[in-house]
């Protein structure tokens, strides 16, 4: 068995393990723990994902329906993203600003980011249907993860209740 098939089985049980839901080449985890935006951008890691950055309005749109199906289409508080000008106010990494000339996604709420209270990371914002809003990176809300998964047959393998992985032949397609 070669390397790679190997980790994809091994990102198969543990993305099975921590309630992955899977849209396209990305898998998503929502952390339902209230945590800092350094605590839960730690937690993603070591979940072998990353805090979610949304790049189309279609991700935008799945992320979104996501939290709102985990939450009981009722979450309390806004949720982490990747996004973050902590290093440089204004100079925001992996989300784009409003008006920049790449053509780039950006789901910014009116008026955001606006920096109010030394905001330097981003979130959805629950008010605002999952707009784009800049947060202190202190505050504890929730976050969602993401991970990228290889487009390989090896990651749809399903498992038994057991645990053990079930043949290929009786595996359900990739979704």
């Amino acid at each position: 068995m070669r390397i790679g098939q190997v980790l994809s089985l091994v990102l198969v049980v543990h993305c099975r393990s921590l309630d992955w839901h899977r849209n396209g080449e990305s898998c998503y985890f929502i952390i339902k723990d209230k945590l800092d935006w350094y605590h839960a951008d730690r937690t993603c890691v070591e979940s072998r994902g990353n805090l979610a950055v949304p790049n189309t309005q279609s991700e935008q749109n799945y992320i979104w329906e996501l939290v709102l199906k985990e939450f009981d289409q009722n979450p309390s508080t806004d949720l982490w993203i990747g996004c973050n000008d902590i290093e440089e106010e204004g100079n925001w990494q992996h989300c784009p600003l409003k008006g920049e000339t790449t053509n780039a996604f950006e789901n910014w709420a009116e008026e955001e980011p606006n920096n109010d209270y030394g905001a330097d990371c981003g979130s959805l914002w629950v008010d605002r249907n999952g707009k784009w809003d800049d947060y202190p990176c202190n505050e504890e809300i929730y976050a969602v993860c993401e991970t990228m998964v290889s487009n390989t047959p090896e990651f749809c393998l399903q498992t038994d209740k057991d645990g053990r992985l079930v043949s290929p032949e009786h595996s359900s397609p990739c979704h």
